[in-house]
Parts: structure tokens; sequence; C-alpha cells
């Protein structure tokens, strides 16, 4: 048995049942290997290592478990790289398996094939962790510690680098390490947590914010705020945590105006970058961030008390000790009311947006999953896509990659063929991944794009017009007929120019579940981009903000 049978082999004894890729001379061991066990797991290749990668992202984004995805070195690495930088902002699980020159060749510079200088370097900064086999007796090894890596601790992508010599020598020891992934969290102080039960049990209005690091605690983050009465407001990450119907719940547009009022705030799972570089803090208002992440606790600037642990293990604790601080659930009612009114009349002049979003919830149901890219309804989601449960709502988080949701929503498919999956993407970001759509027809991956056609980079102009004296430059876009071109690829599609006949197209494809192409040409009668840029309510260090974020007059 080769290493290539070994890498294999190693993939399936480690529960990895879908693996995406694109096959190059470097990995031809692997790929025979693979055939050799096609029937333990699903094999997508597909056109660009974009979309292997951005699948890959998607398939742990649904299912929790670690995406697979097999690259060739050089310009099949770099291509990947994207979904690698996502899947680390995003706290995703993923394997990312690269191959090499040979051992004698790496760094050399004599330009052998896909010869690319400091490679493992250049993963080592988008992932967490990474290793070069150097021997094929450490190939099964090192592939089980990679696997147990990604899903231990802040889940995030590793790197197996696999040089083509290794993959191709034959393995003396053709035993097959298993990885060990159950969970190995921190150990937080009891005595933390009581002082943080004391703090919160007597503060006037404590607010949870809860981040992506916490949507696998909602049901003991709904109890506890439940217990202390406490809104919890939800970062785009952590949208659906609680069902945004819940009376505790709020979008970010609310947990803006309640953080003005709060005196206590608990982050879990959260960076809170907004909140401290935009929102601000001062000397009342008290500040304790979890994080599985110890680096994560003391990297803002504001004053923060720090508790490391994993989120459910803390909310859980933080129950059984309040009630020895406390009687019964703070009541500010009249505070959550007021705050519910103004959010309703400062979106107001978005209700086309939300007319739309809803719309598109009502037909995928509360289970469905909308993946959405760089477009200006994708802000508008932050407030007025109603969001009923965790990773029901994907998005690329802080890193806004344009052409992001195409691919993402396709491996979200694949890792939850019986829920609706819709991506939501401008005509602009789509085409950064048409040619995915042979890959839908391919694996019959039925994932419906809703392409919002507005013949431009919408975004950037309004930012280039609005804070640079209307010198917008190099946002308009010439667009093929994006029926015609899904229609050669073997996918239905349809043109459409209002938000019913939107309506019936969705529900026609969602419910006969078949890949499909909506070209919504319409143009957004009022920009949401400034959801993205709250206003300053307490005092903080300036961050740039585009000049969208209105500052409060210094004291």
């Amino acid at each position: 048995m080769n290493g290539g049978e070994i890498v294999a082999r190693g993939l399936c004894a480690n529960g990895i049942d879908t693996l995406f890729g694109i096959p190059g001379v470097q990995l031809d061991p692997i790929f025979a290997g693979l055939h050799d066990v096609q029937d333990d797991i699903r094999i997508i290749h597909a056109r660009h290592e974009q979309g292997v990668a951005l699948m890959a992202f998607g398939y742990a984004h649904a299912t929790g478990k670690v995406g697979a995805m097999l690259v060739v070195p050089g310009p099949g690495f770099l291509n990947a790289t994207t979904g690698l930088l996502i899947g680390h902002a995003c706290n995703t699980p993923m394997l990312c398996l690269a191959g090499q020159s040979e051992r004698q060749f790496i760094g050399s510079g004599v330009g052998v094939l896909h010869e690319l200088n400091n490679q493992i370097g250049i993963a080592e900064s988008l992932t967490k962790w990474t290793r070069r086999v150097e021997n094929t007796d450490e190939l099964s090894s090192l592939l089980a510690k990679a696997i147990e890596t990604a899903c231990q601790g802040r889940t995030r992508p590793v790197y197996l680098e696999l040089p083509s010599d290794i993959v191709r020598m034959d393995v003396s020891d053709t035993a097959l390490t298993i990885a060990d992934c159950k969970a190995d969290n921190p150990s937080f102080k009891e005595e933390d947590i009581d002082k943080l039960a004391r703090d919160l049990a007597s503060a006037k209005l404590p607010l949870i914010i809860a981040g992506g690091g916490a949507t696998g605690a909602s049901e003991s983050i709904q109890t506890l705020a439940e217990m202390l009465g406490a809104p919890v407001g939800m970062s785009e990450n952590g949208m659906g945590t609680l069902d945004c119907r819940h009376p505790l719940a709020f979008t970010q547009l609310g947990a803006n105006k309640l953080w003005a009022k709060a005196d206590v705030v608990l982050g879990l799972g959260t960076r809170l970058y907004a909140p401290i570089y935009n929102w601000g803090w001062d000397d009342a208002l008290y500040i304790v961030k979890v994080d599985i992440d110890e680096e994560e606790l003391n990297r803002l600037p504001a004053p923060i008390a720090g508790i490391h642990g994993e989120c459910d293990e803390v909310a859980r604790a933080l129950i059984e000790k309040l009630p020895a601080y406390l009687d019964k659930p703070g009541d500010n009612t009249g505070i959550f009311t007021s705050v519910r009114n103004e959010v309703k009349n400062e979106l107001a002049p978005l209700s086309q947006a939300g007319e739309i979003l809803g719309s598109i919830r009502n037909i995928i149901g509360k289970e469905g999953i909308l993946v959405v890219d760089v477009t200006q309804l994708n802000h508008a989601c932050l407030e007025l896509l109603p969001v009923y449960k965790p990773r029901t709502y994907v998005s690329s988080g802080y890193q806004g990659a344009l052409g992001f949701a195409p691919c993402t929503a396709m491996g979200m498919k694949v890792g939850k063929p019986d829920v609706p999956v819709v991506c939501l993407v401008g005509d602009g970001g789509f085409m950064y991944a048409a040619q995915e759509l042979a890959t839908a027809v391919q694996f019959d991956i039925p994932v419906v794009m809703l392409i919002i056609n507005d013949g431009g980079y919408k975004n950037v102009e309004g930012i280039l017009n609005n804070a640079y004296e209307g010198r917008a430059i190099a946002t308009t876009l010439t667009n093929p007929d994006f029926c015609k071109l899904a229609e050669s690829f073997g996918v239905e599609a349809v043109t459409v120019t209002s938000n019913a006949e939107m309506e019936n197209a969705l529900e026609d494809y969602v419910s006969r579940n078949v890949p499909a192409v909506i070209d919504f040409q319409m143009q957004v009668s009022e920009s949401p981009f400034w959801l993205r840029f709250l206003p300053q309510v307490r005092s903080t260090i300036p961050a740039n903000d585009f000049g969208l974020v209105k500052k409060q007059p210094k004291a």
C-alpha cells in the first residue's frame, strides 16, 4: 500500500464521508486510492479550487463535521485560500490536504511544476495547525492529528502538506490512526463564575451579546437570559442563537440601543469588535467576555474581564449559581418595548427589503438555510430576515467576501440534503462562481441561486457617492443573460421583476428540489448599508467608519 492509499483509507477510517477536490499530478496516488474506497467516501470535484474550499466550508458549517478538501500545490492551493480565510474567520472545522513537490525540490526555486515558495508559511496564516509529512511512517498519525485538531477547542481550518514522493512511496506499517475528537474544553475557575453570577444578579440592565461561538449554546443561553430577564443581542454570526420571536431576542440595531443603557454586558463567543470600536464604553459599563480561545479575552482596548471557557459550559454553570443571588428576573419590559418601537420606526424605509426577505423565509421555512453574499440585501438581513435557529443564516462574517455564497450554499446542501438552501447573491458576486452550476448539475446539488441583478457594485457605488463627493467609478457591470447561461449548464432559470414573481419562482423550485437560477432584475429603493455602522452611544476610540457612523459630540 502506498502513501496515497493510506490517505484515502485514513480519511474513511476517521469518518470523512465527503471530500471536495480537483485532481492533479501531485495527487494522482491519492485519487487512485480514493477510487478503491469510493463506496465509503463521496468525491465532489468542482471547477475551481475556490469553489472546492467554499463547498468544504459550507459542508462543515451545515453539519458540524470536518469539511475536507484536496488541492494541488501552487495555484491550486492559492485558489483555495479564500475559503480557508473565511473558515478561519468563522471558526469552521476544515481540513486542507495540499499536494507538494517532491521533498528534494521544496524551496529549491528550480521551477518544478506548481512550485510556490513557502507554501506552508502561507498556510500558517490561514489555519490553526500546519504540518508537512516528512516520512511515510508519520502519514497516518499526522492525518488523524489534523482531523482531531480541526474539531477541538476553537474549531478552525488545519493544513496538511503531502509531498508527491511521500504519497507514491510504499508504506511498511499500514495501520490507520484514529483521531480523538472528543471535547477538550478549558477549565474555568469557580470563583470567576461566582463573581459573574453576583454581578449579573445585581445589574439593573444586564445585556448578553451572543456571537458565532455561542450558537451551540442556544438552550442554555435562553435559560440564562430568562432567569435574568436579560436581553440577548446577536451578532451576525450569532443570529438564531435565540429565536428572533423570543421577547428577549434582539439583533444589532436593538442591541446598540440597549448597549447605551446596560450596566453589565456578558459577551459569549463574540469578538465584541463593533460594540467596542463603534458603540463605545465608559466607566459605568462592566464587560465580561467568555471565549474558548484565551487570546480573544485581551484583544480589545476596553477594560474587559475574561473567562476562558466554552460558552455552553459557562452558561450552565451560571444557571446553577444564579439562584443563590437572584430571587426573580429583572423587569425592563418598558425599555424593551421602547427599543423595539424605535427599531421599527428606523427600519420603516427598508420595507422593500423586508418584504423580499420575509418572502424567502416563508418559503424555505424556519429550518431552511439562506446563504448570503455581499449584496445590498445582505445588509438588510441583519435586521429584517427572520432567523429562528442557529446556522440558518450564513455569511462570510467579517471577511465580506464577494462570490462567497454560491459554493458555500452548495456545500451546505450537500451536508443537509433534506433542507431547502437558497443562495442570495448579487450579479457581481455570482460571476465569481457561475461555472459551479456545472458541479450542481453533475452532482445533483439542488440549490436555488437568487441573483439580485442591479447592474453594478451598488455597495461600493454608494460609499463613493456618499463619502467621496459623488466620485463613483468602476462600479457598473455588463452582465450576460443569466437565464441562458444557466440553461446552458442544464439548470432551470427564470427572470423576474417583482417580489410576487420571485415568490412564485422560488416556491416552485424549492418544492421540486432542483438546481435553479432566479434572475431578479431590481433596484434596492433604500440602501441598508448603514446597518453595518451603528452609532456611537458611549465614549470610545474612533474607528474608520467610511463616514457612516454617527459620532456623539465629545463632552
